[in-house]
């Protein structure tokens, strides 16, 4: 009872903020979940609060919002039909991919400190021939990633990111979905270091992480920008204005800009990609300023920093976006007039997943998620000729409404 109130109470939530951001801001074109006789149950093992209590079918698992890592995980099938079992390993601070494990086993560590990082879950046998297994993490910086399925892995690797919090839904095999499942494992994509007054050459970072310093007085000196784990072809070139010198041409691919033992400093710098990761990507970049603080993001060879002012560089923050990322997103039709979005992807019948989206420039971002009920009277299907949801009430089929 008290859980459904609080459902009852995060529904409300959303829809005072979606009736204050003005009308035609919700789009409910939604993938199914259909639920199978098979049930999935997990559990985690949280920082401080040690193991939650068994979630089944699209429950959360872990917390939001808490900055508490998961530590372990415990995964299992009942009321099965069908023969076989389910499989599932999981990428730990230090140890990395442990093996797989199954059937209520746990994955990861107790009582060590370390923190999950990434998993992969798998059905095996006569089961794995009816059902998907669907899951997503909530991973720290990123919050709720995509969905992936069936051995694929979700979360991140080589951030040195904490999982938060995972759901798991089991699926008849072959129908949709149950969301976006673009970006279900973020790994980086490029590594940048800078020279450093007093300091010398710092380690290297990754996607967002700060190099340099703050509130230390330092100059930056030079910078070396290179692309990993890249998917496609094509480099990232970058150039630097310095003091005394102004603006140097563009270098590329690891090499430097800048200079180092002669004590200049860095103004200004621009990035850019090239080739096929251009066409895919965008280079966010921002900079840590004398007597200014942190600048806003720039991206794609614009300028970041100051000229003509005599101020040093301190920081610089750089991460690649996906162009791609919200393709799910922009392909609904409230998308093309809407700067607000709230989609619901409903399972089991009766319950959504709600999630409220906001348009950021030309991209859609993630603002909050939770889970809601549809009605006790109202089942969904999915029309594959509209490629739309209805809720069938009456025998008549109606667009979803909240409200």
């Amino acid at each position: 009872m008290i859980k459904e109130k609080v459902r009852h109470i995060k529904l409300l939530i959303i829809s005072i903020l979606v009736l204050l951001l003005g009308k035609n801001l919700i789009s409910f074109d939604s993938i199914p979940i259909y639920a199978s006789s098979t049930q999935i149950q997990y559990q985690t093992h949280i920082q401080d609060y040690g193991w939650q209590d068994w979630k089944s079918e699209g429950g959360m698992s872990g917390t939001q919002g808490e900055c508490k890592r998961l530590e372990g995980i415990r995964i299992k099938l009942s009321n099965q039909p069908y023969s076989g079992g389910i499989e599932y390993r999981t990428h730990v601070q230090d140890y990395g991919w442990q093996n797989f494990v199954g059937n209520g086993q746990m994955s990861g560590t107790s009582g060590e400190c370390k923190r999950l990082e990434a998993i992969q879950i798998r059905l095996t046998g006569e089961v794995a021939e009816h059902y998907d297994i669907y899951y997503r993490v909530h991973a720290e910086e990123f919050g709720w990633l995509a969905w992936t399925r069936n051995g694929k892995s979700a979360g991140t690797e080589g951030f040195s990111y904490r999982l938060e919090g995972i759901e798991i839904r089991l699926i008849d095999k072959n129908n949709p979905a149950p969301g976006n499942t673009r970006g279900a494992y973020k790994v980086p994509m490029i590594q940048y270091t800078t020279h450093v007054q007093d300091y010398g050459w710092q380690a290297a970072l990754v996607d967002g992480q700060t190099s340099g310093t703050e509130g230390e007085s330092k100059r930056l000196e030079g910078v070396k920008i290179k692309l990993v784990n890249q998917p496609y072809t094509g480099g990232i070139e970058y150039a630097t204005h310095v003091q005394d010198y102004g603006w140097q041409n563009f270098v590329g691919n690891d090499s430097l800009a800048g200079t180092s033992g002669e004590c200049k400093r860095l103004e200004a710098i621009k990035i850019r990609l090239t080739g096929s990761m251009a066409q895919y990507y965008d280079v966010y970049y921002r900079v840590h300023v004398e007597n200014l603080g942190w600048q806003d993001w720039v991206k794609n060879g614009e300028a970041a920093g100051t000229e003509g002012l005599s101020y040093r560089l301190e920081g610089l923050e750089i991460k690649l976006v996906d162009k791609g990322n919200d393709l799910w997103i922009k392909e609904l039709d409230a998308a093309k007039s809407s700067s607000q979005l709230v989609v619901a992807s409903v399972y089991d019948g009766t319950y959504a997943s709600v999630t409220m989206y906001s348009k950021d420039g030309d991209r859609w971002k993630e603002d909050f998620a939770t889970i809601g009920r549809t009605g006790s009277k109202v089942s969904a299907k999915y029309c594959y000729v509209t490629r739309k949801l209805c809720l069938h009430q009456n025998d008549r089929c109606k667009r979803f409404t909240l409200f």
